[in-house]
């Protein structure tokens, strides 16, 4: 359409040349300003803030040391529960078996069998308590100088020492004597052994 057209069109729609001519032509369309930094731009994925990085290829993820940290002990206790879930899954599988083992029938002319019945199994017992009890007995033969120095000693006297380790122990497991520097459960743990051992005697003679 050329100008004598387009004013004519104009009239008859009642407008002037430049009105009908604005009104009729389309909008240049405005360019978005360009944002220099959008390819150094992240977003975090712990807290959603945008930032941004020094270098494009910057390998940074996270806005900083407390969203890292936050992920980091986010995937440690993801691990912690898995390990856990894998620890009880073993320790279900072993109990299984061990029922299973108990719980079958044995053939009763197996020898082996009628020998092992009815005797407990040592090795059952955490280590860990002979050797403590084994320092506290290090201990009280150095400070005593005679090993067998605990059967002098009434079995109500080492059961009261018992009780005292046990309440100086009760609030904190760990805590140690102040003499020895040894735990307080090891001295419960040997009064206990004297006073298991003094009961088996004892049934021995009545036997």
């Amino acid at each position: 359409m050329n100008i004598h057209e387009t004013n004519e069109a104009a009239k008859a729609a009642g407008m002037t040349y430049g009105q009908y001519v604005n009104q009729t032509e389309e909008p240049v369309p405005v360019p978005e300003p360009k944002d220099p930094y959008k390819e150094w731009r992240r977003t975090c994925p712990v807290c959603g803030k945008t930032f941004i990085v020094e270098r494009a290829n910057s390998r940074q993820v996270y806005c900083g040391p407390v969203c890292r940290k936050t992920k980091h002990n986010q995937k440690r206790d993801s691990l912690k529960v898995e390990k856990t879930d894998e620890s009880l899954a073993k320790a279900e599988e072993r109990a299984l078996r061990t029922e299973l083992v108990v719980n079958t029938k044995k053939d009763p002319t197996d020898q082996e069998a009628k020998a092992d019945a009815g005797k407990p199994r040592l090795t059952l017992v955490p280590p860990r308590i002979i050797w403590e009890i084994a320092k506290v007995r290090e201990f009280g033969t150095a400070k005593y100088h005679d090993p067998e120095n605990w059967r002098t000693v009434e079995p109500d006297r080492l059961w009261a020492a018992c009780t005292r380790h046990i309440v100086a122990a009760w609030n904190d497991y760990r805590a140690t004597d102040a003499d020895s520097g040894l735990l307080h459960l090891a001295h419960a743990a040997t009064n206990l052994a004297f006073l298991l051992q003094i009961i088996g005697e004892e049934d021995q003679t009545d036997g």
